[in-house]
């Protein structure tokens, strides 16, 4: 009897569960389903397997807004003899004269004098001003040194190239050409003059054909000349030499000499300065140059975004007149590149 009983409870259960099924799929049935779209009916990957390169591509290159001085349209340069040369595509972009015509390369001579003498020269020697100081012609720029100051070499090229001082200029020459000749008694005009044709020597070497050398200062003289392609040739030497490119783009700086009174110096390309009208932050140097007979010249380096152009201005009429031909050809042959 206990066993009827509890099959039929079981059968009971049973026939209640299925009755619970069938209500359960009748309502579902009667509720809308939902609508994904055409494109969602499968979860599986529909597209083939992409072989493109995963890399970002590149952005067309773009020049930078200009954030300095413009300059109309009509106005004219001063300078008689001007160029442009890329380093990335290594050719003049821009010229105004023969690039193998003979020019006056004035101060931006020291810029090679530099080169050849820390071949030669420890920055840290240090070396003391004396007669020397009475060959620097009255008119000649000056670092302001005096008798019995004591400078190191390092010392001495900031001098060069920052106030261009022809002073520092003949110090450095007269004993590095102590060392190229072997000689540390050798007097100053020899040594001089041993200097100059190591500077010459090197030069000839370098393939620099159109240029001659008669002095490490650029002081004007017939017979000391270069012209742009070689000039092209001592830019790429100055922006490779730290020690150069380190000193040619501080706008100004006050040195303590290890003997003697501290030396206020300004560097006279302006490009470089940002308390000037003339600064441009692309700017990294080189170096200007001034006499009568080469007017006011300047061969300056920029970097925009990193991409190196020299810019040479020379004969300008009046010293600030190099900075307006520069940044006018900047403007008119770089930055609309």
């Amino acid at each position: 009897m206990k066993k009827w009983l509890v099959l039929e409870i079981i059968v009971l259960v049973l026939l209640v569960a299925v009755a619970a099924v069938a209500y359960l799929d009748a309502t579902v049935g009667l509720l809308p389903k939902p609508d994904f779209g055409e494109e969602a009916v499968t979860t599986e990957a529909t597209t083939e397997p992409t072989t493109e390169p995963t890399t970002e591509p590149t952005e067309p290159f773009e020049m930078p807004p200009i954030t300095w001085v413009t300059y109309p349209e009509e106005r004219e340069l001063t300078a008689t003899k001007a160029f442009v040369y890329d380093l990335q595509k290594e050719e003049f972009t821009y010229l105004l004269g023969d690039p193998q015509e003979r020019i006056w390369p004035a101060s931006i001579t020291k810029l090679f004098a530099i080169h050849v003498a820390l071949q030669y020269l420890d920055p840290q020697w240090q070396l003391t001003a004396g007669s020397i100081l009475e060959r620097i012609p009255e008119d000649a720029s000056t670092a302001k040194l005096e008798d019995g100051d004591v400078m190191t070499v390092e010392m001495l090229v900031q001098g060069m190239l920052m106030p261009s001082g022809n002073d520092a200029a003949y110090m450095i020459a007269t004993e590095a050409g102590r060392e190229v000749a072997g000689n540390p008694s050798l007097d100053i005009d020899a040594a001089v003059e041993t200097f100059v044709m190591e500077m010459n020597r090197q030069a000839e070497e370098l393939g620099m054909t159109g240029t001659q050398y008669e002095n490490p200062d650029g002081y004007h003289s017939e017979g000391h000349y270069t012209n742009f392609t070689d000039l092209v040739t001592v830019a790429k030497l100055a922006l490779e030499n730290e020690t150069i490119m380190q000193y040619a783009s501080i706008p100004k700086a006050t040195v303590q000499p290890v003997v003697g009174s501290e030396k206020e110096w300004i560097n006279t390309n302006l490009l470089v300065n940002p308390e000037t009208d003339y600064y441009c932050p692309y700017a990294i140097g080189l170096k200007t140059g001034q006499t009568d007979a080469a007017g006011s010249c300047l061969l300056s380096a920029f970097d925009i975004e990193g991409h190196r152009y020299i810019i040479g201005v020379f004969g300008s009429p009046l010293f600030n007149d190099k900075l307006d031909d520069t940044l006018q050809i900047l403007n008119d042959y770089v930055m609309t590149e």
